[in-house]
């Protein structure tokens, strides 16, 4: 372990002793930072011992970018409202420009941090328009906006599937499984607490359903792996984004059920966020090897290669089997009590949970393709059968124990974290007093079965009491012929669905129609810019004259109504 690695470790731990002599309330209302602190402590350190695996040259400059990230990310948790927030918040941004260093500037990277640096610049702008701005529903509104965009709220995602092409698989997991977690963070710790005063929750919650059906679809009919799990990115945040929409439009009423409901979602919440720190991460960091030893990000190009990896599948598919819902998994915990909050949500009076219900819809589906993609991605990586004339970045053999190491931590924390629910939901300060009483029993009933499930996994692996296998059979040949002809392609696993669903989606190829859809509208709103200079360079002084007549009544406008709404 090299010094720059000890810096950099030291830096993601340090920010939580940091925060506490400042005087953040950890334990109370600042409990959300100490959350996304206390996962970046864990999981940060997780990816760092996973790049020393991964990158053989330029450590130096990675570790000097992860520096550069992880402050940045403590900073924004830390800094409040003050001028230092919009600095640390482009200083994550600013870091990428070193992770990218082992792997090289190719043109994916670059379109990556030209993407990157777009979201993280928008957002920003509207971070600083708060910091700036009076306390107020104004103020706070620019606060939404920044944390929805950094975030990849529905319609303002289209950042995100770009700049997760061109990354290191560790720059991937630390971007979907750690920089995500601040807007959503800061939400709960700034905006919440005037939720209802901005009154949109109307608006956003439907859109929110809308993402999670849409990161769903596109995850599962995509055929890039990488844009696949950053849409289920997309799928995940606004899933999470429900939840606190939810628990702003309940938390605090005056109905005692609805009160409790809204407090269940802000537990919810929490669960589902370290559910995809940690199983986003894991799959970031498996599947992007696998790509890196295969030479490509498209997923029947990738077949077989799970099995030249030197991982086993078993050690390749906890990500997968998490948001697939495998018992005793984070994924398990966070959407069986989903399911059992929508039960009661159903039970609502109509009035109570009009715009809610609607969302469901959505959301179920979302949920379910969204964990169909996870196993169309594993499934052929892992299990197919290799083509023989494959060849490898990386000799057979020469796996790295720094990578096994960091899936296996991952891993266990996957498997270990929901048998410790009952601690959090009955002991910790910050959770236990906003727990309701039937949530209590219903964590205690996941955690007994979640126990029983791993003990089950645990003695299959331990005594191999399940039956000798005399004769191995490839899972989609079915017959005694291991040609890598025969090996299933994943549009086999997607195509049944795609005159159903996913033509209103995707193209055949597996780009988004949606999101080319959104490119073309920007494209031909810039494009307008080309009218405006072909008009003002005509030379004739009255389109002068009336372009500057135009310009000074739209500025008069918005200073107006700056002035009124301020």
């Amino acid at each position: 372990m090299n010094l720059y690695h000890i810096i950099t470790a030291l830096s993601l731990i340090l920010p939580i002793p940091i925060g506490t002599y400042m005087g953040k309330d950890f334990l109370g209302i600042d409990f959300p930072l100490f959350m996304g602190l206390v996962i970046q402590a864990i999981v940060g350190n997780i990816i760092l011992l996973y790049v020393r695996g991964y990158e053989h040259d330029k450590l130096k400059q990675i570790f000097i970018g992860y520096f550069l990230f992880f402050g940045g990310l403590s900073g924004s948790y830390l800094a409040g409202k003050s001028s230092w927030l919009w600095f640390y918040w482009e200083l994550t941004t600013l870091g990428a420009f070193f992770i990218y260093s082992g792997q090289g500037y190719s043109i994916k990277a670059i379109r990556s941090l030209i993407a990157l640096f777009l979201g993280s610049g928008i957002s920003m702008v509207l971070i600083a328009a708060w910091v700036f701005l009076p306390e107020g529903t104004v103020g706070y509104t620019f606060l939404l906006g920044g944390v929805l965009i950094k975030a990849a709220f529905s319609t303002a995602h289209i950042w995100l599937p770009e700049a997760h092409s061109g990354p290191p698989a560790h720059g991937s997991a630390a971007y979907s499984g750690l920089l995500i977690n601040l807007p959503l963070l800061l939400f709960v710790r700034y905006v919440m607490p005037h939720w209802n005063e901005i009154g949109l929750a109307t608006y956003l919650i439907p859109i929110a359903g809308i993402g999670v059906f849409f990161g769903g679809v596109s995850a599962f009919f995509s055929s890039d792996v990488k844009k696949a799990l950053a849409y289920s990115t997309i799928e995940n945040s606004n899933f999470m984004w429900l939840c606190l929409f939810l628990v702003g439009l309940w938390i605090g009423n005056s109905d005692p059920g609805l009160d409790n409901i809204g407090r269940s979602f802000l537990i919810l919440f929490y669960i589902t966020i370290i559910h995809h720190a940690l199983s986003k991460t894991f799959q970031f960091l498996s599947v992007g090897y696998l790509c890196k030893i295969g030479n490509s990000t498209w997923i029947d190009e990738l077949k077989g290669v799970g099995r030249l990896s030197g991982i086993s599948a078993s050690l390749l598919g906890v990500g997968a089997f998490s948001f697939s819902l495998l018992p005793g998994s984070t994924g398990f915990i966070s959407e069986a009590t989903l399911l059992y909050l929508n039960s009661l949500i159903i039970d609502l009076p109509t009035t109570s949970s009009i715009f809610v219900l609607p969302a469901i819809v959505f959301i179920i589906f979302g949920l379910a393709m969204g964990s169909a993609a996870h196993l169309r991605i594993y499934l052929p990586l892992s299990l197919s059968v290799p083509n023989p004339s494959r060849s490898l970045s990386v000799a057979e053999g020469s796996l790295n124990p720094m990578i096994t190491l960091s899936l296996r931590m991952l891993g266990g924390l996957i498997f270990l974290l929901p048998l410790s629910l009952p601690l959090y939901v009955y002991y910790i300060p910050g959770i236990a007093e906003w727990v309701p009483e039937y949530l209590k029993v219903w964590v205690i009933h996941l955690t007994v079965f979640s126990a029983i499930s791993v003990l089950f996994f645990l003695s299959i692996m331990l005594f191999k009491w399940m039956h000798r296998i005399k004769k191995r059979r490839l899972w989609d040949c079915g017959s005694d012929y291991a040609g890598s002809e025969l090996s299933i392609r994943s549009s086999v696993i997607s195509e049944p669905l795609f005159l159903s669903s996913g033509r209103y989606f995707h193209y055949k190829d597996g780009v988004s129609k949606v999101d080319d859809l959104i490119l073309r509208t920007l494209s031909f709103s810039l494009n307008l810019g080309k009218l405006w200079i072909d008009r003002v360079e005509s030379g004739s002084l009255p389109q002068y004259l009336s372009f500057s007549a135009v310009s000074l009544l739209i500025s008069s406008l918005g200073i107006y109504v700056l002035k009124v709404y301020l």
